[in-house]
């Protein structure tokens, strides 16, 4: 029973409430990430863009934990969105390591605010790192080279090594024009190898007697370019 003479702190009250509606929030995402259907997983994205920092945190981490399932969904999210939804987007297709975002990573690194293109940045790391560099090469350069020497620079940035083999992928055109059966193979050898994928290519290509060698393409590569300038405002996710 409440002590009447002694009234409850405004503030008191507040931050009860404050802590049921993030209980609230918790477990409805909790019980559409427990479904994992189209229909939850498309709910899931459409909190991506809530005004609440807390639930776009909870989406974006029920989205990670699912998986690739969610990938398209999250790419869908992506035209016409505010910038913490474009963040919350790069985040989970990086958490996910999905190749099929490459294309959307790379041209959110020329994103207007910058909270994006850091959290594409580390998604296109996270890819890499992954085993998919091959997939990153071949999106850059279809692309063109100022998106090549783009993603150099940024692989630069973290690993050398990594940077090195990318761009010497880049340079062969017969991997770059490679059937994506045969590139599934470099992927899945290089990753079982743990070797570059550029080394795995060449021991691939010089096993298979029956292929007529292809001349390495011309460095295409040039520096990268800058961001647009629309909206400079950052926040935290």
């Amino acid at each position: 029973m409440v002590d009447e003479r002694v009234p409850l702190s405004k503030t008191l009250i507040d931050l009860r409430i404050k802590e049921l509606e993030i209980e609230e929030k918790a477990r409805v995402i909790s019980e559409l990430k427990s479904k994992r259907d189209e229909a939850s997983i498309k709910e899931l994205v459409e909190k991506l863009a809530d005004d609440s920092w807390h639930l776009r945190q909870l989406a974006a981490r029920a989205l990670s934990e699912i998986g690739k399932d969610v990938e398209h969904h999250v790419m869908e999210a992506l035209p016409g969105s505010l910038w913490f939804t474009r963040a919350c987007a790069a985040e989970i297709l990086g958490n996910v390591r999905s190749r099929a975002a490459l294309d959307c990573l790379i041209d959110l690194l020329e994103d207007s605010n910058s909270t994006v293109k850091e959290h594409a940045s580390k998604a296109l790391l996270q890819i890499c790192d992954g085993g998919d560099t091959v997939w990153a090469a071949r999106a850059a350069v279809s692309k063109g080279g100022e998106v090549v020497g783009r993603l150099k620079a940024l692989f630069e940035k973290f690993d050398r090594e990594l940077a090195d083999g990318f761009l010497s992928m880049t340079k062969d055109a017969e991997l770059m024009k490679a059937p994506v059966e045969q590139v599934e193979k470099i992927a899945e050898e290089m990753s079982r190898a743990h070797e570059p994928q550029d080394l795995v290519w060449e021991e691939l290509t010089k096993a298979d007697s029956t292929k007529t060698p292809v001349a390495r393409a011309d460095d295409e590569s040039a520096g990268g370019g800058t961001g647009g300038s629309e909206d400079r405002r950052d926040g935290s996710l």
